[in-house]
């Protein structure tokens, strides 16, 4: 689950940091529809 909850902060243009240090590269594309979808899903399943 912690992949489809940073593609969504990904789609949703919020930074993702390891451990509050490093920053991690984007998932998918800025406002990719696949990372609503697995944000919805992220939602769902936690």
């Amino acid at each position: 689950m912690p992949l489809a909850g940073w593609a969504s902060a990904s789609a949703h243009g919020y930074p993702v940091r390891a451990l509050g240090i490093v920053s991690l590269p984007a998932l998918v594309p800025y406002r990719a529809p696949i990372g609503f979808t697995l944000g919805m899903i992220h939602a769902d399943v936690l």
